[in-house]
């Protein structure tokens, strides 16, 4: 819940103008799938696996966590220099059929 207007934010701050409805469609259509689909792979990992699926999960979870980590700063900068763009070229800011 918390997450969501900043995750808002980012999607809106990365894609281009005359993308931003299909990137913040494809983002928050995210959110539904891995309802459905989280539960089914987990059970079946569960069963064949045991308990070494937990150890693959925290494994993932660690990845996940050292990715985003990395991917923070080049976002930072991508994020920077769009809004430089932006301020240099407002035109680019207001249309959104590019």
């Amino acid at each position: 819940m918390l997450a969501a207007p900043p995750n808002a934010q980012i999607n809106a701050d990365l894609a281009p103008p005359e993308l931003r409805a299909r990137y913040q469609s494809v983002f928050y259509l995210a959110f539904p799938a891995a309802s459905f689909v989280a539960p089914t792979l987990g059970g079946v990992s569960l069963q064949y696996l045991g308990d070494r699926h937990w150890l693959i999960v925290g494994g993932l979870g660690v990845l996940a966590a050292v990715g985003h980590l990395l991917a923070g700063p080049p976002r930072e900068r991508r994020v920077a220099a769009r809004l430089r763009e932006t301020v240099h070229r407002p035109e680019r800011a207001l249309t959104v059929d590019g």
